[in-house]
């Protein structure tokens, strides 16, 4: 086994390790921060490495470590299902995610009226979830029911997308 130099490592990993953050619920800052850690963890600790995959599971496991320590301190205290976070960063960011990334967006590009406006409002622009319910002229249990069918719909179409690709 091979010691890899942290240029590279960081260069190859650092998409899919910052995505991963992003899937778990992280702030575009959190994850830049925790990617940072999760990178500074790993060059104090040392590392050889095995294979890409090998590599990527063992930044995500610490990426995620990072994130349940630092998780007390965060702003966003959301519920994080970590088993669906896994199987999406395994099954689609091994690569750092450039496909998966790609049909979401083309897959929100799609999505009409309200639901598009909350899925930008609440997960890109990080408003909170009352301040973009009252921006859309909903309550918030409405956005909360809105943003479910939204995942729905667009967790479909980037599957169908990825199929299509395949």
């Amino acid at each position: 086994m091979a010691q890899l130099d942290f240029e590279t490592l960081v260069r190859e990993h650092h998409a899919g390790v910052w995505r991963y953050l992003r899937l778990l619920g992280c702030t575009r800052e959190q994850a830049d921060d925790l990617t940072q850690e999760t990178f500074l963890v790993v060059i104090r600790k040392g590392f050889e490495d095995i294979d890409p995959a090998a590599t990527a599971t063992y930044l995500r496991k610490t990426a995620r470590f990072q994130f349940l320590h630092a998780r007390r301190h965060l702003r966003t205290r959301r519920e994080v299902d970590l088993e669906a976070a896994d199987s999406v960063a395994r099954n689609h960011l091994e690569d750092g995610g450039d496909a998966y990334v790609g049909a979401l967006r083309r897959c929100i590009e799609e999505l009409r009226g309200r639901a598009k406006e909350a899925v930008i409002a609440v997960y890109r622009d990080q408003q909170p979830q009352a301040a973009a319910a009252e921006k859309l002229g909903m309550k918030e249990n409405g956005l909360k029911t809105l943003l479910q069918r939204s995942r729905a719909v667009l967790k479909a179409c980037v599957e169908r997308k990825l199929k299509g690709a395949s």
